[in-house]
C-alpha cells in the first residue's frame, strides 16, 4: 500500500474502486476529511497518470459551479480545460451537492463517457440524500461514509511513530507499561476533544475549544438552517443538549420530547436531521424473545466525542468526570462504526431486569459476538455479569471485555474471552478476523 494512502484507514478502500466504472461519492460531516481525502486521492493517482488528466473542482466556488449547472454546461468545461472524453481522465468534484441535479447529472455522464472517473464529495446537507434518492444511480455509484479519525489515525496525524508501534500492537500484545500508559493518555485526549482532524492538530485547547465551536456553528447555519426555521433551530440545539446527556442510556422519546416541549412528532423529524447530518447515530437491541428483552428503546452516541463535550459544555479531564464510562462507551461505538465490515451489524442487549451487554457484533454466517466496556483496572479475567447471562443464552464463540488497562484471555462456558484496554478496540477484528 503506497504511504499516501496510511493517513486515513479508508482511503485503500477507496483507491482501490479507482480501477472500476463506479462514480465514487464520499459523503460526511462538515470538517470530517472529505476534502483532504480528494486531495490524497489525486496524489495517488498522479502515480499512475499524467497530472493533466486529473482535474479538481471546488463547487462551493460561484465561478466554478456556474460551469457545472448541467451535463452538456460539465462537458463544454471539460473540453475547454483538455478532457478527451475517449480517453481516461479522473474528475474530482467538491461539495458536488452544490449542482442543481447532482445525481442525475452525474448519472448521464456516467452512462455516456464512461472514460470519465468521477470521485464526488458531498457535506452533510439532506440534499445529498434526497438527491440520492430521489434519482437512482443503482448500480453506477458507490458511496463511502467518511467519519472523523479513528485512534489509529488520531495517532498517525500526531504522534506518526507511536502509530507504527500501535499497528504493531494490534496484531500482538504489548508488554511495556510506559507504553500502555501513553496510549492511555492519548485516548482520554480523543475522548474529552473528540477526533475532528483540524481539533486534533490544533495547538491548545483553546484553540480545540474555538474549533468545536465552528464546527457546530457552521453546522446549525449550514445544515439545519436549510430544512428549518429560527425556533425549530433552536428546538433542535435544546434537543442535542439533551440527548448529549444520555449517551449510552436507553433513550425514551417520551421523555425527551416533554423537557424540550415538543411534540414526539417533530421530535423524530429532529431525530431524523441529527442522524442524517452524522451528530448522532441510534443504536438498536439485540433480541430473539421479545417477553424477555427490550426491544423498543434505542440507546444514542454522538458521532464525535469532541462536539458532545462541546454540547454538555464540559472539557475536563476524565479524573474530574461523572460520564467518564459513557464517555469510553461512545468512543468504543465509534471505534466499532469505524471498523466493522460493511456486512456487519451493531447492537446493544438488555433484559426487563437491566442485565446487559454494552455492544452486539452481529457478523455473517449468524455470527455473534458482545463486547462490554468497563474502563477500569482489572486484577483477574473475571466476565462481568452480564456479558456471563449473554454468554449462557446465545453461546458465542467469542466475548470481549474493554478495560482501561488489563490484558487477558480467558474460557467461560466454552466462550473465549478477550481483556484488552480500551484504546485496542481496533484489535477485535484482528482477533475476529483470525482462522
Amino acid at each position: 500500500m503506497n504511504i499516501i494512502l496510511k493517513n486515513r484507514v479508508i482511503l485503500p478502500k477507496i483507491a482501490k474502486q479507482l480501477n472500476n466504472d463506479l462514480v465514487l461519492i464520499l459523503i460526511g460531516a462538515r470538517q470530517s476529511g472529505k476534502t483532504y481525502i480528494l486531495k490524497l486521492l489525486a496524489e495517488h493517482i498522479k502515480q499512475r497518470y499524467p497530472k493533466n488528466k486529473i482535474l479538481y473542482f471546488d463547487l462551493e466556488k460561484p465561478d466554478i459551479l456556474e460551469n457545472f449547472l448541467d451535463y452538456k454546461s460539465i462537458l463544454n468545461f471539460l473540453s475547454a480545460q483538455g478532457i478527451e472524453e475517449n480517453k481516461t481522465n479522473f474528475i474530482l468534484l467538491d461539495e458536488f451537492q452544490k449542482m442543481p441535479a447532482p445525481t442525475k447529472t452525474l448519472k448521464i455522464i456516467h452512462d455516456h463517457y464512461p472514460f470519465l472517473k468521477i470521485v464526488a464529495t458531498g457535506s452533510s446537507s439532506l440534499d445529498i440524500y434526497k438527491k440520492l434518492r430521489e434519482e437512482s444511480m443503482i448500480g453506477r455509484k458507490r458511496v463511502f461514509i467518511i467519519f472523523p479519525l479513528d485512534f489509529e489515525e488520531y495517532l498517525s496525524f500526531t504522534e506518526p511513530n507511536d502509530c507504527e508501534i500501535f499497528k504493531r500492537i494490534i496484531k500482538k500484545n504489548i508488554s511495556s507499561d510506559s507504553l500502555k500508559q501513553k496510549f492511555i493518555s492519548n485516548l482520554e485526549e480523543c475522548a474529552v476533544w473528540g477526533l475532528y482532524p483540524k481539533v486534533v492538530l490544533s495547538n491548545s485547547y483553546e484553540e480545540k475549544r474555538q474549533e468545536l465551536a465552528e464546527i457546530y456553528q457552521s453546522y446549525l447555519n449550514k445544515d439545519i438552517a436549510g430544512f428549518l426555521d429560527v425556533e425549530d433551530a433552536l428546538s433542535v440545539n435544546k434537543v442535542v443538549s439533551l440527548l448529549a446527556v444520555q449517551i449510552g442510556n436507553l433513550f425514551n422519546q417520551n421523555e425527551i420530547a416533554k423537557v424540550a416541549g415538543i411534540s414526539r412528532y417533530v421530535l423524530k423529524k429532529y431525530l431524523f436531521i441529527l442522524e442524517n447530518t452524522f451528530i448522532i447515530r441510534q443504536l438498536f437491541p439485540f433480541h430473539t424473545n421479545k417477553q424477555k428483552e427490550v426491544v423498543k428503546m434505542p440507546k444514542i452516541y454522538f458521532l464525535d466525542t469532541g462536539l458532545r463535550n462541546f454540547a454538555v459544555k464540559n472539557f475536563n479531564s476524565l479524573v474530574t468526570r461523572q460520564d467518564t464510562g459513557s464517555l469510553m462507551e461512545n468512543f468504543v461505538f465509534l471505534e466499532l462504526l469505524k471498523r466493522k465490515k460493511i456486512t456487519d451489524e451493531l447492537r446493544f442487549w438488555r433484559t426487563p431486569h437491566k442485565t446487559e451487554v454494552d455492544f452486539v457484533i452481529l457478523g455473517e454466517a449468524n455470527k455473534i459476538v458482545p463486547v462490554e466496556v468497563k474502563y477500569k483496572s482489572f486484577a483477574k479475567p473475571i466476565a462481568p455479569s452480564g456479558l456471563k447471562a449473554f454468554i449462557n443464552l446465545y453461546s458465542p464463540r467469542q466475548a470481549f471485555v474493554l478495560t482501561k488497562d488489563f490484558y487477558a484471555v480467558s474460557k467461560y462456558n466454552q466462550c473465549k474471552t478477550y481483556f484488552l484496554p480500551v484504546f485496542l478496540t481496533a484489535k477485535i477484528f484482528t482477533i475476529l478476523d483470525q482462522k
